[in-house]
């Protein structure tokens, strides 16, 4: 186990040799050997991996802001044609791992504009291996936003670059994140078929893969209601992210495992579980993920009926939501509020969330499950009629006046 000093050190290590490679890139861009950026982008690759797996996004940002500024300054003493290819090609790399540390940091604007500008430069240099990479971090990002099937495609794209060029491990963990969006939106056999395929090819020790391919294959046995298998791959993945020390990794399995805890009514550990998770990512500020844990632990607090402390987690969700912009989140609290109304026998503000959210959906299919189960449930407390009448009637609130009124 790495101490904090071991982790102090490995940084500035990496740090300063990466600083010199960008200083030597720079002053000796006419060496023949620079014609290959392999030995740039693997040094890229390492480096990214140490800040991602460890969370030190704020660092990442700063030494590869700095670089990207460095190379901006020396744009000019790039002349030749080979020159201007290894530039575009390397500073397109770089603003790719930019976008998707900002990304961490949710700040997605800047992440969407550093992405958009990596691309356009990779494509012109047409460094296929690289425009892939860029490719799936974009997926990644709209993965987390809840734009399902747009991801999906972008994946597509990626997975077939990848493919071409022999990157085999990029492939892989381009599957894995497919596999992940087809889990996401409902289609559990797709998702099955390309879990288990990742399983047969993932190397054994590459944890940073086993971990997402475990808890697919985990989720995929929740949902079919095999509890004990998913129990004991979730509990396998927490080790294996003890190990790996990223504490985004650690707090989904503990996420995960919550709710396989929830499903099995064992509540008391279920709110242990999603509080861990809670803890673990608190220190990141308000993320995506942190709103995932918000909303079990809501979900967790109902089942105990301590209903005004539920509906506080999913007024959380739906602050985050909107913060960040990711519709489904605002969309998700919002359903889970409405079943908390209704346990406190407040169902006329519940069928009225009902009747603005009935003009939207989501993607994601937990969250319209959800929404499907808030009507199953409204027609316990309402009439059958009453409630026809009600969702019949034409729309006069939006999501923004609805939430005035909340």
């Amino acid at each position: 186990m790495e101490t904090l000093l071991d982790i102090s050190y490995e940084i500035d290590n990496l740090r300063q040799a990466w600083e010199q490679l960008i200083a030597w890139c720079i002053e000796d861009r006419h060496r023949g050997a620079l014609r290959s950026p392999a030995l740039f982008h693997s040094s890229l690759f390492s480096l990214n991996l140490f800040y991602e797996m460890h969370c030190r996004n704020q660092e990442a940002i700063s030494l590869f802001g700095q670089s990207v500024e460095m190379l901006r300054e020396a744009k000019g003493e790039f002349e030749s044609p080979e020159d201007q290819w290894f530039l575009e090609t390397v500073f397109g790399h770089i603003l790719a791992y930019l976008g998707l540390h900002y990304a961490y940091i949710q700040q997605y604007k800047t992440s969407y504009g550093l992405l958009e500008e990596a691309l356009a430069l990779l494509k012109s240099s047409i460094a296929r291996a690289e425009i892939a990479q860029a490719l799936g971090i974009f997926a990644w990002i709209c993965q987390t936003q809840g734009q399902i099937q747009k991801s999906l495609d972008i994946l597509d794209e990626s997975l077939i670059i990848f493919q071409e060029e022999g990157e085999d491990w990029w492939y892989l963990r381009t599957l894995v994140l497919k596999g992940w969006g087809y889990l996401l939106s409902g289609r559990i056999q797709e998702s099955l078929d390309l879990f288990q395929q990742g399983l047969h090819l993932v190397v054994p020790g590459d944890i940073r893969l086993g971990i997402p391919i475990r808890n697919g294959l985990a989720r995929i046995n929740y949902l079919q209601n095999e509890y004990d298998r998913a129990e004991q791959l979730l509990r396998e993945s927490l080790e294996l992210s003890y190990q790996l020390g990223s504490k985004r990794k650690t707090a989904r399995c503990y996420l995960d495992l919550g709710q396989v805890a929830l499903a099995t009514g064992r509540l008391e550990l279920a709110g242990m579980n999603f509080r861990e998770c809670v803890n673990l990512l608190c220190e990141f500020g308000e993320s995506h993920d942190l709103a995932l844990g918000f909303i079990y632990l809501g979900k967790y607090l109902a089942a105990r009926q301590d209903t005004e402390a539920a509906r506080n987690e999913f007024l959380k969700v739906i602050r985050i939501g909107q913060s960040l912009d990711i519709f489904y989140l605002v969309y998700w609290g919002l359903v889970n509020l409405a079943r908390v109304l209704l346990q406190e026998g407040r169902s006329d503000t519940a069928l009225e969330i009902e009747r603005v959210l009935k003009y939207y959906s989501v993607e994601v299919k937990v969250a319209q499950d959800d929404a499907d189960c808030l009507m199953a449930e409204l027609k316990g407390w309402i009439s059958t009629d009453m409630l026809q009448a009600a969702v019949d009637q034409p729309k006069d609130s939006t999501i923004e006046s609805l939430l005035a009124q909340i």
